[in-house]
């Protein structure tokens, strides 16, 4: 600090000792000039104006930027709507969330047509999904319908996956994939339908009747043209899972020959022949799904099998002296309802891992009439009561009516459950 006061004083001294000797300005002179700088008249008139200072882009009002942030995300929605092919992941995607968000009526809501099948009752993304006798119906959380699509088909069957439906008549010819804002495609088999799914990549594959052979496989693109096909020689299939890319397929098929004999086989479509085949004895196998780590789970009568997707290998879970009366999957868990055969005992709700391990189990002193299954919540219907449980410790912490024409349950969430009536379509919330 004492530095540039010396320096300050020698520069003062040196100016005023300057200025004597010449016509100068003073150090005062010099400073002031410096402060406010003298202009003359000429100099004044002729000057260019000054420009007015812009107001910096910070400094705008806070509405400013929210209008251009809406007039952006416009932009980018209509871009998305017209340039992305209706057909693809993204596109359906778009289209679920913007063209289903409108409000509703509320539930409940009467079913589009005359009945709905329980396996054709679903909730997807958060909306209720059914098939009717006669359409594919789409609905969010106040009823309001994205989706309302007629079929003409008799024995109707739906496989969903995120923004895409597939619907095909059992023991007949006709199948449609449906997307969130149109039909992307309408086809017919050469044979009967017996089994079909379709993956979150908009591959799908059909299982049909062929002469010959109890049933056959094949598998499409994105464009409709097949990709794989496979003779099933021994087994009638009763039901495929494709996994989220749709490159692998896990098989379920049933044959009498000596007994009843259940066979899960594991498809890579990269390979002509199935990577394993695992048998079953005295088993009927319902239903085969793969889970999101790749685990194919299949579901029988008396036993349900966790399936390594990868290698073939397996780990069983019997049912000792229960039947099952209904199963839910999430994730990487299948929710197990189980019922002594005397129906005169207690049922169970048994919550299974990706390895077979019992991860919970849930007593019910009535029969277990359909379960669901979302996040921490598992949820069972006993007679016309719904009642909502912990998935990790088994504690019961809330319960709703479900009417007692209730025939399904699904949950849309932790908190909300939908319930499947003769004729209608009700929510119900856990608090």
């Amino acid at each position: 600090m004492a530095m540039d006061e010396n320096k300050k004083n020698n520069k003062g001294q040196f100016l005023d000792n300057f200025a004597g000797k010449t016509n100068l300005p003073s150090a005062d002179q010099v400073e002031k000039s410096q402060e406010e700088p003298v202009i003359s008249p000429d100099r004044k008139k002729n000057a260019p104006k000054r420009m007015k200072k812009k107001t910096p882009l910070s400094k705008l009002p806070k509405w400013v930027y929210a209008i251009i942030a809406v007039l952006l995300a416009v932009v980018l929605g209509l871009f998305i709507w017209f340039s992305v092919d209706s057909s693809s992941g993204i596109g359906q995607w778009f289209r679920s969330i913007t063209v289903g968000s409108g409000q509703g009526d509320g539930y409940p809501t009467s079913i589009v047509g005359s009945s709905v099948n329980r396996g054709n009752f679903m909730t997807l993304d958060k909306n209720v999904v059914t098939v009717s006798d006669t359409a594919l119906t789409v609905m969010n959380s106040s009823a309001n319908q994205s989706i309302n699509r007629q079929h003409s088909f008799n024995s109707p069957v739906l496989q969903a996956t995120s923004g895409k439906y597939l619907i095909y008549n059992l023991g007949g010819n006709g199948f449609k994939i449906e997307g969130s804002s149109n039909t992307i495609y309408s086809g017919n088999t050469s044979n009967n339908i017996i089994a079909g799914d379709i993956a979150g990549s908009g591959r799908y594959a059909l299982v049909t009747e062929t002469q010959g052979y109890p049933s056959s496989l094949s598998v499409y693109l994105t464009d409709n043209t097949v990709q794989y096909k496979y003779d099933f020689s021994e087994y009638y299939v009763t039901d495929i899972s494709l996994n989220s890319d749709g490159t692998r397929a896990a098989v379920s098929g049933i044959t009498a020959k000596d007994g009843i004999v259940s066979a899960v086989y594991i498809f890579d479509f990269s390979n002509p022949e199935p990577i394993a085949i695992l048998t079953y004895n005295e088993v009927l196998m319902e239903k085969v799904e793969y889970m999101d780590n790749g685990t194919v789970a299949a579901i029988g009568d008396t036993t349900t099998s966790m399936i390594n997707g990868t290698t073939g290998e397996k780990v069983d879970y019997n049912y000792q002296s229960r039947q099952m009366t209904d199963y839910a999957i999430d994730k990487n868990r299948v929710a197990l309802a189980l019922t002594p055969y005397d129906n005169q005992s207690s049922s169970k709700l048994v919550i299974l891992d990706s390895s077979a391990s019992e991860k919970c189990v849930i007593e019910s002193q009535n029969k277990i009439d359909a379960v669901s299954l979302y996040g921490d919540t598992a949820a069972i219907l006993t007679d016309s009561t719904i009642t909502g449980y912990s998935a990790s410790s088994g504690n019961s912490f809330s319960t709703a009516e479900a009417g007692s024409d209730a025939r399904g349950i699904a949950l849309a969430d932790e908190a909300t459950v939908y319930v499947l009536g003769v004729s209608q379509v009700r929510q119900a919330r856990f608090s």
